[in-house]
């Protein structure tokens, strides 16, 4: 009976400890300075998956000037990081680790800013600084190598330095343990291991595209995206764009939605991660200079934004992105184009351009009143004289301006009549604006025998290799 109430009291007494740990919430900072301040206020800001100068603050304490001092406190819960003092003004600042419950001291000697840190109570805080000591005196022996050898490749040498300092940096994550915000900063900022080419080799050697697969399979290994805290520490931002400039086929938008998709599943249970990385595709696929990427920006509108996941957003902003969506769907690569009718430029009658019989059909948005227009088409037309025509290549023209006659002149004058020219009477049938983006001028599409889009957004200098690209792939088949 002794033994059970015992254990009874042991399973307590745990109980009890565990709740008040889980309890803890908020945080207890007091900085001392060496000097007096400039300035009444010190600040606390947090980065946000990006460096300086993009930072975020959160709190203020006033200056206790006769103790050089302030007081950081906050009862409720926050999101851990690393999260930067900033003082004198803002002029100065150091970094901190700060989560959930800390409660420390630190002594700073603003002459050695954002060095001079003295920290009590805050064991994160002491092998925080010495993480960052040994990457500075890291570089500090690659500068004075690029001085010591300025004619020589010191890349393997400096190389090796850096991955010494990464290694003292492990070492003090397995002693700090592996799930504590100090470890999981220095695997994220840890370059992953080189991958193991066993069973990747031919003749001796790795093919480098082998090799970049196997090192793009093990990219995000170290970096832990179930962990909110590191969206406030200055790597996701550099590291999402560093892995779709280096790993990603960033030019097919299949691959670019494949590796989204990845990423969001990742990220899926997690806060600020999830958001983060959508925020960022969006805008990478939206503002894309490569053709076709707007399916990828579509896809991610119509799965996420127009699904009530981007529940961040206020309407005001979900409306923008999804009203872009909606524009950009129909016309996107790869989806039939919409047939409209519009009068013949002469005659008047009615032509639609499906009524088109062409191996491929250019449709071309312009205005006499647009000075891009007034350049780009007498160079379609110089390109259609020399090549297309030949490839079967027909043009549908829809030209704008205030009066029908100065169309004809304009038409005229760059001697394009062989080409079907069509106009909006103003009569309400102007949806074909809305379906293919034709807001702005020029706009041109490269349409197929069967009026699927093959190319849009295009320019005179690259229909000639589109035309060659579909080419290529009909013979492959």
């Amino acid at each position: 009976m002794k033994k059970i109430h015992n254990y009874l009291l042991l399973c307590l007494l745990l109980l009890t400890a565990f709740q008040a740990n889980a309890q803890k919430k908020g945080y207890n900072i007091k900085v001392t300075f060496s000097q007096p301040l400039n300035g009444n206020y010190v600040y606390l800001a947090h980065y946000y998956a990006k460096g300086l100068p993009t930072i975020y603050k959160v709190d203020s304490a006033r200056v206790d000037n006769k103790k050089q001092q302030v007081i950081f406190q906050r009862k409720d819960s926050l999101l851990g990081g690393v999260y930067l003092v900033l003082l004198n003004n803002n002029s100065q600042y150091f970094e901190i680790l700060l989560d959930n419950g800390d409660a420390f001291e630190v002594q700073a000697d603003t002459a050695r800013l954002p060095l001079g840190l003295t920290f009590k109570n805050s064991t994160a805080n002491e092998r925080y600084m010495e993480m960052n000591n040994n990457f500075i005196a890291a570089r500090t022996r690659v500068n004075e190598l690029k001085k010591e050898h300025p004619s020589e490749d010191i890349s393997a040498r400096a190389r090796d330095i850096y991955k010494q300092a990464y290694q003292k940096n492990l070492e003090i994550a397995h002693a700090m343990g592996k799930h504590t915000l100090l470890s999981k900063i220095i695997y994220a900022f840890t370059p992953p291991n080189d991958p193991d080419p066993s069973g990747y080799t031919r003749n001796g050697e790795v093919d480098s595209m082998d090799l970049t697969y196997l090192l793009k399979e093990a990219y995000w290994d170290n970096y832990d995206l179930s962990d909110d805290r590191l969206i406030h520490t200055p790597f996701y931002e550099n590291k999402l764009k560093y892995y779709f400039d280096n790993y990603v086929y960033n030019y097919l938008p299949d691959s670019v939605i494949y590796e989204a998709e990845k990423l969001l599943y990742l990220t899926r249970n997690t806060t600020e991660n999830f958001k983060f990385t959508l925020q960022w595709l969006t805008n990478y696929t939206h503002s894309s200079k490569i053709m076709g990427m707007d399916i990828a920006f579509v896809h991610l509108a119509e799965n996420y934004h127009m699904q009530g996941k981007a529940y961040w957003l206020d309407s005001v902003q979900l409306k923008k992105v999804t009203d872009r969506a909606i524009t950009l769907a129909p016309n996107v690569i790869g989806r039939k184009g919409e047939n409209f009718t519009l009068y013949d430029l002469y005659d008047l009658r009615k032509r639609s351009l499906y009524d088109v019989d062409a191996r491929y059909t250019l449709l071309v948005f312009w205005s006499i009143d647009c000075g891009h227009c007034l350049k780009e088409v007498p160079q379609l037309k110089a390109l259609y004289d020399s090549t297309l025509k030949a490839k079967g290549v027909k043009v549908f023209s829809v030209p704008t301006g205030e009066e029908q006659k100065k169309i004809q002149e304009k038409v005229a004058e760059f001697g394009i009549g062989e080409w079907t020219h069509v106009i909006d009477l103003g009569n309400g049938n102007s949806d074909y604006i809305k379906h293919y983006d034709a807001y702005t001028k020029p706009k041109i599409y490269l349409l197929d025998k069967d009026k699927i889009i093959r190319g849009k957004n295009l320019g005179h200098e690259n229909i000639s290799q589109v035309i060659e690209a579909l080419e290529r792939r009909e013979h492959k088949h």
